[in-house]
């Protein structure tokens, strides 16, 4: 409340009111004391200032800074400054009943100079009455009882309340029927009536018992306004109706920088942020329900910066309403390191998964493990390799992911990076889920934390693919070299061989060499043998014309299948046909024929007797699967790379042309060998794309414009002009 709105405050003093001020600092005294004056003065009554503290002057220069011509009303005699050795002598007279004589002899002096009201404001009544202990209440109850009730006067009486004396201060809340405290006009609950005390007096045990009551309350009372005004916590008390202020403790005004009048009589939704204010309020009007608050909000200072508060209150019921008691601690600083740690966090978070996502969509595969080798993190790409979840990866050795051969080099190099700090890069095979083996070029270093090796981590790229591409290419480059050389040197071989061959058959037949017919036997099918690798040789060859024709794949396997079976049986062995039905597509009939004569008899000869080799043909998606399998004891890891190697064979006699000229023919074809082995045995299958390209050196692309043309719907979706009767033509592009 405001000092110029104390003067609607104390027009609830009527007259024949006796009314105790107790004010804590000089403004508080100027706002209501010179409010009470100034009051007096407007309704033209005779006002009168009892001097003890401060001086004349000091008071008139003050009411003159409020606006009151001084001067003129302490001439005109409607104010008086008086002292209280001018009212009466102390030294001589310290009955209370003479100083009331005296008292009212004074005011009827008053009263003769026509004023229809009699103001009094005085710092020093209780030195007039000289202060004994209960003589200033006794007095102050006689003036209640036996002067204000007759005469038109009103009186404020003023305490300090830290300079006072604490028995002055009882005795004044005892005997004033209003008390002003904090801008606040109170009907003041500890007052005594004159006829109580007075009835009470005699009976000299129960007005001991009463006295003492009273002084225990009093000390009561001093304990809680020492804790109250102590208290580093803001303490208030609000209307639990209209949210009013109704007290602050002054650590609400070190805290926040308001004068009490700036906060006591204002709604205290006022000081709350705007953002917060209804929140506030529906929260408070919830929680008065249930009789306790607690609320976390945001409180205007008086220099326009917000704090934080967090508060807890109770409802309590006062004089006949409900307050409500609220707690207040400052907690701004607590929000703000909440606040750094919360945008830490996030930051941290963000960081974090922008980490996490990098590593997670870098192509390279990542993996940490801990000084017992046990992994800590494994990145997507490596998941999506090895065929695992994360959970089923987490916690595991390092070494349950690799071949049992290669186990105890992988552990002296984790025992190098955890032991020595070294950093290390070779190529290791690691094992799929399935249990296929995947090829990793790993690099790895330790990981280090306060100077201490606390895991290694390991950076790897799959090189299965590429170390596979660069085995082809070399069988390629191998195959390509033969062929250059079979195309080169191929026919001026096979010509006088063919000679020599001719001539050995007629002289075979020549009745003088009877008697070496065993030797020219020999001669010949070491010939036809000769012959036979160099038909292998022009078959190699990467120019080779190849003549494609729509066949179907399972007429040319039907065709042969009782060659093949003869192969099978003078072997003790079977052949078994598993044919689906599956499109024609361009294939060259001759060179089929050669490529699944070589795999059968591969796999004749890599079994013991009665075993079986079985032919099957599907469809698969858009492509049509040929696999040959055998039930040998399947291929070596050593011998497995080198398949296709020309010249490269595990027989005795082979030459090692036999499956690089089935690689040969497979390119030739837009197509690969894929081998899949094991103890059981091994399959080779064959994926023949429906949609197969012709290569450049097919004889339909060599066809001429006259021949009759047809579409065939199995070919590619760009359907490709098949000649009916391809014609060859050889030479090179």
């Amino acid at each position: 409340m405001l000092a110029g709105d104390f003067c609607k405050e104390l027009d609830k003093i009527n007259l024949h009111d006796h009314c105790s001020l107790i004010y804590e600092s000089e403004k508080e005294w100027q706002d209501i004391v010179l409010a009470f004056i100034i009051q007096g003065l407007v309704k033209g009554e005779k006002c009168v200032y009892v001097v003890d503290k401060r001086e004349i002057d000091y008071i008139a220069t003050c009411l003159a800074s409020k606006g009151v011509d001084v001067s003129r009303v302490i001439e005109s005699g409607q104010l008086q400054f008086v002292k209280p050795q001018e009212i009466i002598d102390i030294n001589k007279t310290k009955d209370p009943d003479a100083v009331i004589n005296i008292y009212l002899q004074w005011l009827d002096s008053f009263m003769a100079e026509g004023y229809s009201a009699i103001r009094i404001t005085s710092e020093a009544l209780f030195r007039i009455a000289d202060y004994q202990p209960n003589k200033f209440l006794e007095l102050q109850l006689k003036l209640n009882r036996d002067v204000f009730p007759f005469y038109p006067l009103i009186a404020l009486c003023q305490y300090h309340r830290y300079n006072e004396h604490p028995m002055i201060l009882r005795d004044a809340l005892f005997s004033n029927i209003w008390l002003i405290k904090n801008y606040r006009i109170f009907r003041n609950p500890f007052y005594i009536s004159p006829e109580v005390y007075f009835r009470e007096k005699g009976k000299a045990w129960e007005a001991e018992y009463w006295l003492r009551t009273h002084e225990t309350l009093l000390e009561s009372e001093e304990r809680y306004r020492l804790i109250v005004e102590n208290c580093l916590d803001m303490i208030s008390i609000l209307d639990a109706s209209s949210f009013e202020m109704l007290f602050a403790s002054p650590s609400n005004y070190s805290t926040l920088g308001y004068l009490p009048e700036q906060m006591i009589g204002y709604n205290c939704l006022d000081f709350i942020h705007p953002k917060q204010q209804q929140e506030v309020k529906a929260t408070l009007q919830e929680e008065i329900a249930r009789g306790e608050v607690e609320m976390v909000f945001q409180i205007k200072k008086k220099d326009g910066a917000f704090l934080w508060l967090e508060t807890k209150g109770k409802v309590i019921h006062q004089q006949g309403s409900e307050q409500i008691i609220i707690f207040g601690r400052d907690i701004h600083e607590k929000k703000l390191a909440e606040e750094a740690l919360r945008r830490s966090r996030q930051q941290y978070k963000n960081q974090l998964a922008y980490l996490n996502t990098l590593i997670n969509t870098m192509n390279e595969l990542y993996i940490t493990y801990d000084r017992k080798a046990n992994l800590t993190f494994v990145n997507q790409r490596m998941l999506e390799k090895l065929g695992y979840k994360f959970k089923e990866v987490i916690g595991r050795s390092v070494l349950d992911f690799l071949p049992q051969e290669n186990r105890e080099f992988v552990s002296r190099q984790i025992r190098k990076r955890l032991d020595r700090g070294d950093i290390g890069s070779f190529e290791q095979y690691i094992l799929h889920k399935d249990g296929s083996q995947l090829l990793l070029k790993v690099k790895t270093s330790p990981i280090i934390a306060d100077e201490e090796i606390v895991g290694g981590l390991v950076l790897a790229e799959d090189i299965t693919q590429q170390r596979k591409l660069e085995r082809q290419m070399a069988r390629l480059a191998q195959l390509n070299t033969v062929g250059e050389i079979a195309a080169s040197i191929g026919h001026e071989i096979r010509n006088p061989m063919t000679t020599v061959q001719g001539f050995l058959q007629i002289m075979s037949q020549n009745k003088d060499f009877q008697d070496h017919q065993a030797y020219f036997e020999l001669m010949l099918e070491e010939m036809a043998r000769a012959n036979s690798i160099l038909e292998e040789f022009l078959t190699l060859a990467k120019d080779r014309v190849v003549d494609l024709r729509l066949c179907n794949l399972n007429s040319i396997i039907k065709t042969m299948a009782p060659l093949l079976i003869a192969d099978a049986v003078n072997g003790d062995k079977n052949i078994k046909l598993d044919l689906k039905d599956v499109p024609d597509l361009l294939l060259d009939e001759k060179e089929i024929r050669q490529l699944v004569l070589n795999l059968v008899r591969n796999g004749l000869e890599a079994m013991h007797q009665g075993g079986t080799v079985t032919i099957s043909t599907s469809k698969q998606g858009d492509a049509v699967l040929m696999s040959i399998k055998d039930e040998g004891a399947g291929i070596a890891a050593e011998v497995l790379d080198k398949l296709g190697t020309p010249f490269f064979s595990t027989k005795v006699n082979g030459t090692g042309l036999g499956l690089a000229v089935c690689h040969s023919i497979a390119t030739r074809h837009d197509t690969e060998i894929i081998v899949d082995t094991s103890s059981k045995g091994t399959t080779f299958h064959i994926p023949f794309r429906c949609s197969f390209r012709q290569p450049h050196n097919s004889a339909a692309n060599y066809a001429g414009s006259n021949e009759v043309q047809r579409e065939h719907p199995l070919i590619c979706p760009d359907p490709v002009q098949v000649d009916a009767k391809p014609v060859k033509k050889e030479y090179k592009v």
